[in-house]
């Protein structure tokens, strides 16, 4: 298991952590680079939290969020992808560094100043290039409620 998840996190830049979780009572978890994990030792113990909450019913679910990997470390922001393990009730967890995924979203641009965007099920903003902290986007909106704010001559769709 340790070198599975040791392996996944070499071989992609943009993940920044992945945990593996079976319902125990200590609540153990594997970690990449810490191997088994008690939550009480965590500096990120949130997505446990979540978990726990989250509806039996749903498989999966992607949530933006900041957290530490470490203590000494300050807060960075990532999007999480939660992937409920339904044999053995526990959950996948993958940690995706939200830096990463704009710098790669900027490298697909097609025209100056174009903005991209990726956004969950209901429309809000999980990461974007650059371009887009121009739009001053709230994240708490909808992105499409967002564009029907905009000032049309400020929109511009490409279709193809």
């Amino acid at each position: 298991m340790f070198n599975i998840l040791k392996n996944l996190k070499s071989s992609s830049t943009y993940i920044d952590s992945v945990y593996v979780y079976f319902p125990n009572e200590k609540d153990y978890f594997f970690q990449t680079g810490e191997k088994l994990t008690s939550i009480q030792d965590s500096a990120d113990q949130q997505w446990l939290r979540d978990f726990k909450e989250h509806a039996l019913d749903e498989d999966k679910w992607i949530v933006p969020r900041s957290f530490q990997n470490y203590h000494f470390e300050k807060e960075h922001n990532a999007v999480t992808i939660n992937r409920r393990i339904r044999y053995y009730s526990g959950v996948l967890v993958v940690n995706l560094d939200q830096s990463v995924l704009s710098e790669l979203l900027s490298s697909l641009e097609n025209y100056p100043n174009e903005s991209i965007f990726v956004t969950n099920s209901e429309g809000r903003m999980l990461f974007s290039n650059a371009n887009a902290d121009q739009l001053h986007f709230n994240e708490k909106q909808g992105i499409h409620e967002h564009f029907l704010s905009l000032v049309p001559s400020r929109l511009l769709f490409t279709v193809g």
